[in-house]
């Protein structure tokens, strides 16, 4: 498959912090991020503990991953996708909305981000 713009690439490793997500989200992935560009390196927008940041792709990231890709997308659909995460990089990371999961209530803050 052709990794293009606004894809998503989910992945999940052996950590605790990645166990407790799935466990909690009931997902088989603990992390999502949002394929910007694929030349001449991989690199994504990814929300974590230091908030949103564009980023290559960390090498653990191809130890377990899955691409998303929705083939009917248009080019601008795809442009306005990176777009949109670009102008969330530098957001602060959403730790009330992910804790949300533990008490099964919607805590999400419209100006921070989590990734799963």
């Amino acid at each position: 498959m052709m990794v293009r713009r606004g894809d998503l690439m989910f992945t999940r490793s052996s950590t605790v912090i990645s166990g407790a997500i799935k466990f909690f989200t009931h997902g088989k992935f603990s992390h999502v991020q949002t394929v910007i560009d694929t030349e001449p390196k991989l690199t994504v927008i990814s929300a974590d503990a230091e908030g949103v940041m564009y980023r290559d792709v960390r090498e653990e990231d191809f130890d377990d991953y899955e691409i998303l890709s929705y083939p009917e997308m248009t080019e601008k659909e795809r442009d306005d996708v990176a777009k949109f995460c670009f102008r969330q990089v530098g957001q602060s990371y959403d730790y009330t909305g992910l804790s949300s999961f533990l008490i099964n209530t919607d805590l999400n803050k419209e100006e921070a981000f989590f990734c799963s």
